[in-house]
């Protein structure tokens, strides 16, 4: 199969078609690997609203000569299918097919004195495991890369090393027309730091907002303008699985509905907690479900649980696990059973339907107040990770207050049910996120 990919990347030598490389996670989305790909990601994309993410990069997946799909994996799942899913102006690379590459390219262009003193430079500071897998990443994207000419570049996926290689690789390359990247969650200082020191003033940068005027320094530089919706990968899964499955916006959402409350009709606050993690957990649900930031997760839970009760306020609460864990493994734990809550497993979908919304620390927090919810979270503007003007959108606890005492203030001043059609108000958020756009 990587003899395949290696045959497809030769056809790359028509300097005179489109290039566009793509990078995307494919075992995150419902792709069928025996079906051709393009029009797949075209529909994909076709599920993001907004001027540029939903006409141009569309109509550029379908208009390009050459399409170089960028999986962030050992062995991309879409090897698994038939050579139905990519033609021969299709390439699927991962990190296999780039290893395979790197050692073609290595002894030809990366033996030389120079990039032996770069190894060594990278050798001192990161060690010597990130050295060779920088060297030979970048060995293996000069290879895929050779025999293209101009070419534009769309990250529909981020936060991983090879991800970052690929970014800065293709700004440092002249025939690189632009980059432009789907954002994912709302950026910390820190990420914004590091990408303003990468990319500098954005030239060739671009960036498409998930919330509408949430971008600050060089992401706002460098947004392209135009998208009025919030626009979320994960969210585009769930507006791609609605048009997919048929059926009008507002009787998806009544089916929601009724899976996520019930059919209950009485008068409750609803409240939706966001579970988190951290790169330590991703791989084990069940030693999650002991960390720390679980027992401040049923913490919060709990104190928010007892505070309704001693209000005599009747709720429903909720509690989604972070996607990078599994669900079956947290809904078991005991916890949610003796504080009847429920585990629900669409975190974005309880965004049409919540009340109040809560979490330790979670970009969706953002966008769950640009829905409509109220929405906590216990980042202080001292913590350093989002800047005051932004953070001001949600409530937190100041300098001066605890993060129990804000907590607690927040259940209280918002523990008043209100007369609301549920449904109705849920067909808004739902037409406020792009829903309607489908």
């Amino acid at each position: 199969m990587l003899c395949s990919e290696f045959r497809r990347l030769r056809n790359l030598e028509d300097h005179s078609a489109e290039t566009l490389l793509v990078a995307i996670n494919f075992g995150r989305l419902p792709v069928d690997s025996g079906v051709e790909i393009r029009p797949q990601i075209k529909d994909y994309l076709r599920a993001m609203p907004g001027t540029y993410a939903g006409s141009e990069l569309q109509s550029q997946v379908g208009r390009c000569g050459h399409l170089i799909l960028f999986d962030p994996c050992f062995w991309s799942s879409m090897r698994t299918g038939t050579d139905q899913a990519v033609s021969d102006n299709v390439c699927v690379v991962d990190y296999a097919l780039l290893l395979m590459l790197a050692a073609l390219e290595l002894p030809r262009r990366f033996l030389s004195k120079e990039a032996l003193a770069s190894f060594w430079k990278l050798f001192k500071r990161h060690g010597m495991r990130r050295a060779l897998s920088t060297i030979a990443f970048w060995a293996g994207l000069s290879r895929t890369l050779h025999s293209v000419g101009s070419f534009q570049v769309v990250l529909l996926t981020s936060n991983s090393f090879v991800i970052e290689l690929l970014r800065f690789f293709c700004l440092s390359d002249s025939r690189c027309k632009e980059v432009c990247e789907i954002l994912h969650g709302t950026p910390t200082i820190e990420l914004e730091e590091y990408l303003s020191d990468v990319i500098g003033d954005g030239n060739g940068h671009t960036f498409i907002r998930q919330i509408p005027g949430q971008l600050y320094g060089v992401y706002e530089s460098a947004n392209e303008g135009g998208i009025d919706f919030a626009i979320n990968g994960a969210l585009n899964l769930c507006t791609a699985e609605f048009r997919r499955t048929g059926g009008a916006l507002r009787d998806r959402i009544k089916e929601e509905q009724i899976r996520y409350l019930g059919n209950g009709s009485e008068e409750r606050i609803i409240l939706a907690f966001m579970g988190g993690t951290s790169p330590a957990l991703r791989a084990d649900s069940h030693h999650y479900c002991s960390s720390e930031i679980f027992i401040a997760e049923c913490s919060l839970m709990t104190d928010a649980r007892n505070t309704l009760m001693r209000m005599d306020c009747p709720f429903t609460m909720s509690y989604s696990p972070h996607p990078a864990h599994n669900y079956d493994s947290v809904e078991r734990h005991p916890f949610f059973a003796q504080n009847q809550i429920n585990v629900y497993p669409n975190s974005l979908l309880t965004w049409l339907f919540a009340d109040l919304v809560m979490g330790i620390h979670s970009g969706a927090l953002f966008e769950a107040s640009y829905a409509g919810a109220r929405v906590f979270s216990p980042v202080r503007v001292s913590d350093s990770l989002y800047p005051a003007e932004i953070l001001g959108r949600l409530s937190h606890p100041d300098e001066q207050t605890t993060i129990r005492q804000a907590f607690l203030h927040f259940i209280e001043s918002n523990s008043d049910p209100r007369s609301v059609d549920l449904l109705e108000r849920a067909q808004q958020r739902a037409q406020r996120l792009g829903f309607d756009q489908i």
